[in-house]
C-alpha cells in the first residue's frame, strides 16, 4: 500500500469527496509545453527529478535525501543484469547531478540520467521492470529541456526552507510509504506535469492525505521543527503554481474527526505504526 492506492480506496475517496469540495481555477493558463510522446508518467516523474536537482542549485541549506531511484540496486541484488544496469545509472546520475550543481549546465547527459532515474523510480515503486529500461528518447530529452526552461526560479526560491522529497515520520509507514515532492519555507508542493490546467479530485485528495501525514508524524521524523500552512500544485507544463491555504482545509467541520479515522482506516490495513 502507498498514499496513492489508500486514497484510490472507495470509502476513502467518498470520505475526502463529501467534505472537502473540489477547488474550481479562475484563470486560463495556457500550455507552455506540448507533451511531445505518450510516456506521460514517465516524464512526470523524470521532470520531478530534474526539478528537484535545479532547486538544490538555486536554494541554500536544502535538505535532501536518498532518490528512490537510489535505493534499486540493493532491492534486485539477486537478479545480476538488472543490478548491474541499475547500479551502472545510479552512479552516471550522480556524476551528472554533481557536476551540474557545479557548473550549472544543463547539458543531455543530466536530462538523460532524470529520465533513466525515473524508469528506476517505477522498479522500486511498483517492482516491475520497464519494457525500454536504459533506453532514452531524444523527444523526451527536448520535453524536459522545455520544461525546465519554462520554471519562473522566484517560485522556487525559499527563503528559509527547502526540503526535497520529504517524508512523514512514522505516518509514511502508516500509508505503507509516502514522500511529497517538494517543502518550501511552509509549503508542500506536489508537481503535476500534465497538459490539463485542472485540479483533479485525485491530485486534491493527495496534497489532504499529505497534510493529514504531516498532522500525524511530522516531516523527515522530526514532528515539531517545520510548519505546513501552505498546499500547492505546480502544472509544470503550464509553469503555473496553485496555492490552497491549509486553513480552508482545517476549518471544514468534522476534520478532527477525519484524522483519527484517517489513522485508523490506514492502520486497518497495515501492521506498523
Amino acid at each position: 500500500m502507498s498514499l496513492t492506492s489508500f486514497i484510490s480506496d472507495k470509502e476513502v475517496k467518498a470520505k475526502l469527496k463529501k467534505l472537502f469540495p473540489l477547488p474550481q481555477i479562475k484563470i486560463n493558463k495556457e500550455i507552455l509545453a506540448q507533451p511531445v510522446s505518450n510516456r506521460y508518467p514517465l516524464m512526470g516523474t523524470a521532470f520531478d527529478y530534474l526539478l528537484r536537482f535545479y532547486l538544490n542549485r538555486i536554494n541554500k541549506n536544502v535538505v535532501t535525501s536518498k532518490w528512490v531511484a537510489e535505493l534499486v540496486p540493493e532491492t534486485v541484488r539477486e537478479d545480476k543484469e538488472l543490478y548491474k544496469i541499475s547500479t551502472k545509472i545510479v552512479c552516471k546520475a550522480k556524476l551528472d547531478y554533481y557536476d551540474y550543481l557545479e557548473s550549472g549546465k544543463l547539458t543531455r547527459s543530466l536530462l538523460s540520467s532524470a529520465i533513466l532515474l525515473a524508469q528506476l523510480d517505477f522498479i522500486y515503486r511498483s517492482g516491475k521492470v520497464v519494457e525500454e529500461l536504459g533506453t532514452v528518447h531524444y523527444e523526451d530529452i527536448k520535453d524536459l529541456k522545455k520544461l525546465i526552461s519554462i520554471v519562473n526560479p522566484k517560485i522556487f526560491k525559499a527563503k528559509k526552507t527547502c526540503i526535497l522529497n520529504p517524508t512523514f515520520g512514522k505516518a509514511s509507514v502508516l500509508v505503507g510509504g509516502a514522500d511529497a515532492d517538494i517543502i518550501l519555507d511552509d509549503m508542500l508542493i506536489d508537481i503535476k506535469t500534465t497538459k490539463f490546467f485542472k485540479v483533479q479530485r485525485q491530485a486534491y485528495n493527495q496534497l489532504i492525505g499529505y497534510y493529514i501525514l504531516y498532522l500525524l508524524g511530522g516531516i523527515n521524523k522530526n514532528s515539531k521543527k517545520y510548519k505546513i500552512n501552505k498546499l500547492g500544485l505546480y502544472f509544470s507544463r503550464h509553469a503555473e503554481l496553485i496555492v490552497f491555504p491549509v486553513k480552508s482545509i482545517k476549518s471544514v467541520r468534522g476534520f478532527a474527526s477525519l484524522i483519527k479515522w484517517f489513522k485508523k482506516k490506514a492502520q486497518e490495513q497495515t501492521i506498523y505504526f
